[in-house]
């Protein structure tokens, strides 16, 4: 295998590639102090991400109910595979007491994964059935 070796000009250029290939689409999101969502690029996407680990910046909220946690998070990176439609950057994810995954579902806007995330924990308190 060769070693290709470039110097800091070519590596600029190859960067500032990716990443007009990689946000040819708006696919990544930041939060602003409102918790208003705004594109970024992939960059400051891995960049701010790096940066929340260990604090709560990503975690909209998180409850335990009968042994299932209930977790809902901004993703950042859009999770609408289609493309179709408003961007899917929120998720709430329900756990068993084992891990294992039993309920997802995604959104657009923080106020409407506050929302899912209490459907969620009426889910839960319902018996994990579909009303």
């Amino acid at each position: 295998m060769a070693l290709i070796v470039m110097n800091e000009r070519e590596l600029e250029a190859l960067r500032k590639q990716a990443d007009e290939l990689l946000n040819s689409r708006d696919y990544y999101y930041l939060l602003d102090e409102n918790k208003k969502p705004y594109k970024c690029t992939l960059r400051e996407w891995g960049e701010w991400f790096q940066d929340s680990r260990g604090d709560d910046r990503r975690r909209v909220a998180e409850d335990e109910i009968d042994g299932k946690r209930i977790s809902t998070v901004f993703l950042g990176m859009d999770h609408n595979l289609y493309g179709e439609g408003r961007p899917l950057i929120f998720e709430t994810m329900v756990f068993d007491e084992n891990g294992h995954e039993m309920y997802t579902n995604r959104y657009s806007l923080w106020e409407e994964s506050l929302n899912g995330h209490e459907k969620a924990k009426e889910w839960v308190k319902n018996g994990c059935k579909d009303e």
